[in-house]
């Protein structure tokens, strides 16, 4: 119960803060909200999808991912390179661990099981490999607030796809069951985009 009232407080404020006018004081309250209330309803849900009456592998994956965005977005303008280096590292151990499980499963037989942790375990490398590693970690020089501003962007939208997809998921909201997969990420790509634009047009007109 507990980790559906943080989830669900998760769920709104986020959507909140998308609909916000990005960078003010309501923006920043609001997204400490979405954070405290999303790190606790991902760590109370990694607890009882790993207990033994109430394993949920789908849900344990998800939390995982989400702690990694999360994280990641919500210190976007204090970690250094090293702290994030760590992050994605962790990101990519436990993305191994998950696809070398996966593929155990699909062996006995669990192939939805498997295919789920391999999807999400692909995702996670990427974002930590082509985000965090080739555009930030890689690059010589301090992180500039451009590349901290996107990858705050990128990992905050990633953390709401993250827990939209567990919401619709769980509660099988669309009648074909494929777009409970794949449309929270589409659109959250979609927004990403949209706010990472966005972004690059007030860079240039304050440059001119």
């Amino acid at each position: 119960t507990i980790h559906i009232v943080f989830g669900s407080l998760a769920l709104l404020s986020g959507a909140l803060v998308l609909l916000l006018k990005k960078g003010n004081a309501l923006h920043q309250r609001i997204g400490k909200l979405y954070f405290m209330t999303g790190f606790l309803g991902t760590i109370f849900s990694l607890i009882i999808a790993s207990s033994p009456n109430h394993y949920n592998l789908f849900l344990f994956t998800i939390g995982i991912l989400t702690l990694y965005f999360l994280l990641g977005g919500f210190f976007a303008f204090k970690i250094n390179k090293k702290q994030l280096k760590i992050l994605a590292l962790t990101m990519i151990v436990t993305a191994v661990v998950m696809i070398l499980y996966a593929l155990y499963l699909l062996y006995k037989g669990r192939i939805t099981s498997g295919i789920i942790l391999i999807f999400f375990g692909l995702l996670g490398t990427a974002n930590a490999y082509l985000v965090d590693y080739r555009i930030i970690i890689k690059q010589s020089g301090k992180i500039t607030i451009n590349k901290r501003i996107s990858l705050h962007i990128g990992k905050m939208i990633g953390s709401y796809i993250a827990m939209s997809t567990a919401f619709v998921v769980v509660n099988n909201i669309f009648y074909f069951r494929i777009l409970n997969w794949i449309l929270p990420a589409i659109i959250g790509s979609f927004l990403i985009r949209h706010y990472l634009r966005t972004n690059g047009k007030r860079k240039k007109q304050g440059a001119v």
